[in-house]
């Protein structure tokens, strides 16, 4: 297993920087021999040929252009161009190939600093995942026991495991709610209280109306049970809070029993000072699963409304939780 180490790499780039930029500085002109520049002043005149009289034609008169021959005229001779002296070309244009070669090995130096270990390195805390981890462990049922849903600390010792929990589904088919959980607050955060109520009329009717819903049976009957328990829930609350309470939000939670849990299970053991998965596997569990069934913003304090109308409003939420089970 690899290590990725971080390695400064300032100096490397530095040194590839500066070596171009005397490359580049150090450049000159080239220069181009005396000898191949001709200068058109001091050219000198080249003789044309003579033009061989033609029989039957008349020599042109003074001032008339006598029509040119059929054949082309030869170009001039040019001068061949003569290479420049090794000893007269700028630095650049001489040590361009030691300058190239120098800036590979730089860069090949750079590669091999990023991906190999240094002794005075720290240790990297991210998690490093291996290419291939292994399935369900032996002692899984031990290890889901201690199972978290945060992640492992940044620091470990050598030898220590975490298991991790990730949510991956969950299945209340079966389950059946066993106690409801009613939480009041001013402005739903400040002053909370929580009271729970476990068994009696508005968790069995609320238990009767998750039933028929299930049994795609009569929706009159259906709204009947959830009525039954909203009505009992406004009793409930109406009897423990004081008419000077200034609470004015209600959250109500279900705590369902039964309830088929899917967890993706991650195994991590510590190595040289980071957290390497080793171990991957899904387990479902059969436990209490906590879900929201929904808030009441009344707006002014809840023990200022009427009955009816508080149990209207909790009816409200009781009956868009059962139907989008």
């Amino acid at each position: 297993m690899r290590r990725r180490i971080r390695v400064s790499r300032a100096g490397l780039a530095f040194v590839l920087l500066i070596s171009l930029a005397l490359g580049a500085c150090s450049a000159q002109a080239v220069p181009v021999p005396e000898e191949v520049i001709v200068e058109a002043e001091g050219r000198p005149a080249v003789e044309e040929p003579a033009v061989p009289e033609q029989p039957g034609r008349e020599p042109a008169e003074p001032g008339e252009v006598e029509n040119p021959p059929d054949e082309p005229r030869p170009e001039e001779p040019r001068p061949p161009e003569q290479p420049v002296p090794r000893e007269e070309r700028g630095w650049f244009a001489r040590n361009w190939p030691w300058v190239v070669g120098g800036a590979v090995v730089l860069l090949f130096l750079m590669g091999m600093a990023g991906g190999g270990s240094g002794a005075g390195a720290a240790a990297p805390t991210a998690t490093v995942t291996p290419t291939q981890i292994g399935g369900k462990p032996a002692n899984a049922e031990q290890l889901q026991q201690e199972a978290r849903e945060k992640n492992p600390p940044k620091k470990c010792q050598q030898g220590g495991r975490y298991v991790k929990k990730r949510l991956s589904e969950v299945s209340l088919k079966h389950a059946t709610i066993e106690a409801l959980t009613l939480t009041t607050s001013v402005g739903g955060a400040e002053h909370r209280a929580e009271r729970s109520v476990s068994g009696g009329q508005p968790v069995n009717s609320l238990n009767q109306a998750v039933a028929i819903h299930r049994a795609r049976d009569d929706r009159r009957r259906l709204q009947e049970h959830v009525a039954q328990a909203a009505g009992a829930l406004a009793t409930e609350i109406n009897g423990w809070l004081n008419k000077q309470d200034p609470h004015d939000h209600l959250r109500i939670e279900a705590h369902f029993s039964g309830s088929e849990i899917t967890y993706e299970f991650t195994l991590l053991r510590c190595q040289s000072g980071i957290w390497v998965e080793t171990a991957q596997w899904e387990a479902t569990l059969s436990e209490t699963y906590r879900e929201a069934v929904g808030t009441l913003a009344a707006g002014r304090p809840l023990r200022s409304l009427s009955g009816k109308v508080l149990s209207g409003e909790i009816e409200r939420l009781l009956t868009r939780f059962v139907e989008d089970m």
